[in-house]
């Protein structure tokens, strides 16, 4: 099975089989901001972009308060990709598309 990216329903289907030799899981970090409405949403398109191309990651959620309003992920101290919260709104439909597939791409570089 293949990853299948289903951008109406917002997430990610058709989990690959995991390698259970390839060793531990890279843990990843999602800083986003919860001001305004949770930000869940966003985060959640943000790990489902990082899954998408390290199935086996460890996804950690880091909500904040802080201005401005950013989505930054990291593993360890390497930022893979890091934006404007409003770049994974669902109302932004081409903004968000570009950010996740950036997001996919610089995991698949960082852990590939």
């Amino acid at each position: 099975m293949s990853w299948r990216w289903d951008d109406a329903a917002g997430g990610v289907f058709e989990q690959p089989p995991t390698d259970t030799e390839s060793g531990p899981s890279p843990t990843v970090t999602i800083t986003y901001s919860r001001n305004c409405d949770g930000g869940g949403q966003e985060f959640t398109t943000a790990k489902n972009a990082v899954l998408a191309a390290a199935p086996t990651a460890n996804v950690v959620a880091n909500r904040t308060s802080a201005y401005p309003i950013w989505v930054e992920i990291k593993s360890g101290d390497e930022i893979i990709w890091a934006k404007r919260q409003q770049e994974l709104f669902r109302k932004n439909p081409a903004p968000r598309l570009r950010s996740i597939r950036e997001i996919t791409a610089a995991t698949k570089r960082a852990l590939g």
